[in-house]
């Protein structure tokens, strides 16, 4: 593994920790704030970093979008997916409810063969097979233990997926910066709007805890980005799953949470799906 693999792996491992450790602080304040709440707050500090790659890929000139239509929609679904992970955060334990969430690669491999028309082979609907297999174990379906709240994360999943179709479509005509700038811009204006249903002023320990959960947002976002520049998306994307890991450290630290043996069963099966989505030879 030479010096650049090794610096990208080092990245997204940084990020797994930095994204999971956020995702505990919105958890966190969800027994204060509801979700668009947090999510306007969170994303004053995050403009911070817009500005400043912003800055440094070039400036305003990066407000103009050259695909506007497609950069807006998934700006959009990027508001939304946000919107819908903080429910889940605050509908489950931290650990449970990200396991679900990691299924999101398995429906975009659905999604890619259905609207962008790219060729999966067999082991791309392998990984199909097993993802939704973890997520019927982890839903466990007609049973007394079956939770309604589990839909949360599998909707943000999907919506997840669908952000990721419109990414890939985009391809090389957006710069990732001003994908970035709309999503962050877009989920400020909609956080601002759900202040006119409910609004809490926050008091100086939480503002705290919005700036630094935007800034770590950013920074991590940055720090994915800059390990797939790196390092071969086959080596850094499995190392995305270790947040699963830190996410059952912070819910057993935080709220004395700890995954059953269904959970853990069913989001093994839905990482090695994620996984074999990820592995050369997907596309044949």
């Amino acid at each position: 593994m030479d010096r650049d693999a090794r610096l990208g792996a080092l990245y997204m491992v940084l990020s797994t920790i930095i994204l999971t450790a956020q995702d505990a602080i919105a958890k966190w304040l969800t027994a204060d704030y509801h979700s668009g709440e947090i999510l306007f707050y969170r994303t004053i500090s995050g403009m911070a970093v817009v500005a400043w790659l912003m800055r440094r890929d070039g400036g305003w000139r990066l407000a103009v979008p050259r695909a506007p239509k497609l950069t807006l929609l998934r700006g959009v679904l990027a508001v939304l997916c946000s919107l819908v992970i903080v429910m889940s955060w605050a509908v489950l334990p931290l650990a449970d409810a990200m396991a679900v969430v990691f299924v999101s690669p398995v429906i975009l491999t659905i999604m890619s063969a259905i609207l962008l028309r790219e060729r999966v082979g067999w082991r791309g609907w392998a990984a199909v097979l097993i993802g939704f297999v973890g997520v019927l174990v982890m839903m466990r379906p007609g049973t007394s233990a079956f939770q309604w709240a589990v839909i949360v994360p599998i909707t943000a999943a999907v919506i997840s997926a669908g952000r990721d179709v419109i990414t890939r479509k985009l391809g090389t005509l957006e710069a990732s910066t001003t994908i970035f700038l709309y999503s962050q811009v877009l989920t400020l204006v909609g956080g601002g709007l759900s202040l006119f249903w409910q609004a809490h002023w926050p008091g100086w320990f939480d503002w705290l805890l919005f700036g630094a959960a935007g800034i770590m947002a950013g920074i991590a976002q940055y720090l994915i980005i800059a390990s797939f520049r790196l390092a071969p998306a086959s080596l850094v994307s499995p190392l995305r799953y270790l947040s699963l890991v830190w996410a059952v450290g912070f819910g057993w630290w935080l709220w004395g949470d700890l995954p059953d043996v269904w959970i853990v069963t069913g989001g093994i099966l839905v990482v090695i799906a994620a996984i074999l989505t990820t592995r050369p030879g997907r596309q044949r």
